[in-house]
């Protein structure tokens, strides 16, 4: 990890979200192999305000096959002060990561409180529905999760959350939303 100098800030430790369904990470020839990592909330306390770089780095130095080093793209990210009191939709992207941090934990019931909060607050935000929908995805349950991030668009764009076909006005409903929609239809078989 290093600032926007270029200068090393720390050797931060993540941990593998989920887990291989082998037990153990397995590296095929000429095969691309997705890996996703998260940082655990204590690792960011102590790291200042600012922009800064990751770089993923495997080495292997002993055992069967492959031998060496890989380095990931590097990945620029933005840490900021939280607001003191955020309201809308700062809150909504705040309790949607939160619920996004659970489900890359495989802490379903973390997320689930997370989602139940965000809808109890306010019913209008779009940010609850994007969790139902998550949520409903990680369970398997993709007819769910297809119906939630509809509500959730409908929102979003301001139009009739009953409606049986979505808001399609994408200038006022986030792009993501409609990426999201589509991965649950491809899961559901739409």
């Amino acid at each position: 990890m290093t600032d926007a100098a270029g200068a090393g800030v720390a050797k931060a430790t993540f941990v593998v979200a989920g887990k291989p369904s082998a037990g153990a990470l397995a590296l095929g020839p000429d095969a691309i192999t997705t890996l996703v990592m998260r940082m655990e909330p204590e690792g960011w306390a102590g790291i200042a305000p600012g922009r800064y770089r990751i770089v993923a780095k495997l080495e292997l130095a002993d055992g069967k096959g492959w031998r060496g080093t890989a380095e990931a793209e590097p990945v620029e990210v933005a840490v900021v002060e939280a607001p003191p009191d955020p309201k809308g939709e700062a809150l909504g992207r705040r309790q949607l990561m939160r619920v996004n941090d659970a489900l890359l934990a495989a802490d379903l019931p973390r997320a689930e409180a997370a989602m139940r909060d965000m809808i109890s607050a306010d019913l209008k935000r779009p940010e609850g529905f994007v969790a139902m929908a998550l949520i409903a995805e990680a369970k398997g349950q993709f007819g769910l999760a297809v119906t939630a991030i509809d509500l959730a668009i409908a929102r979003a764009a301001g139009g009739d959350p009953k409606a049986k076909v979505p808001a399609t006005d994408a200038k006022t409903a986030p792009v993501e939303y409609y990426d999201l929609r589509r991965r649950f239809a491809e899961q559901a078989g739409e």
